[in-house]
């Protein structure tokens, strides 16, 4: 059986978010450092990416981060973790997470996690990768993105596959069984379905 050494995680860097969106990102960095899994992540102290990674680190855990020069001024790198890793753009910083990372979580967030979110499912879509992908649905804020790719699906501008590819939980007690299910799918070959 695979197992997940490395988790990437997407979410949000805003500081004027409801502090109530912290609670699971916190679970999160328990959890991972409760199971040996290390946080691969932006690198930064603010959003629930600080909290994740402060949480993970209080429970003993191992973080990897990886940003850019011009995102540690704003956002401030976490001088804390293990590893951080300072790299020249974001195509860069990207490419790092994803290949450091065994699956990826995305918790709430805004373009840039959704941006992410596009990218590594699109990527999974086109068998690039078969790593597991899981969406936490904290408060329902993942709603709209799931019914719209859902529309995509119904319309015929994503395959059925889609939900091969991707789950959405709404809890993180339901993240680990999620992400062994994805692991131990075997994908189709490529095809429009």
């Amino acid at each position: 059986m695979k197992t997940l050494k490395s988790i990437c995680v997407y979410c949000s860097a805003s500081n004027k978010i409801n502090p109530i969106f912290e609670e699971d990102a916190r679970a999160v960095g328990k959890l991972l450092a409760q199971r040996n899994i290390k946080l691969v992540y932006g690198g930064n102290t603010s959003g629930l990416m600080g909290t994740v990674a402060g949480a993970t680190l209080k429970n003993g855990g191992y973080v990897i981060g990886y940003t850019t020069k011009q995102l540690s001024i704003v956002d401030g790198a976490h001088e804390d973790i293990q590893e951080l890793h300072i790299v020249a753009d974001m195509s860069s910083r990207k490419n790092l997470m994803y290949t450091q990372s065994d699956a990826f979580l995305v918790l709430p967030g805004g373009l840039g996690t959704l941006e992410e979110i596009a990218e590594i499912i699109s990527w999974k879509q086109l068998r690039l990768h078969d790593k597991p992908i899981v969406i936490l649905n904290t408060r329902k804020y993942w709603d709209k993105l799931q019914s719209l790719l859902q529309h995509m699906v119904d319309e015929k501008f994503a395959p059925k596959s889609l939900w091969d590819m991707v789950t959405f939980v709404d809890h993180v007690d339901k993240v680990p069984t999620a992400l062994m299910n994805q692991l131990e799918k075997n994908l189709p070959k490529y095809k429009w379905d």
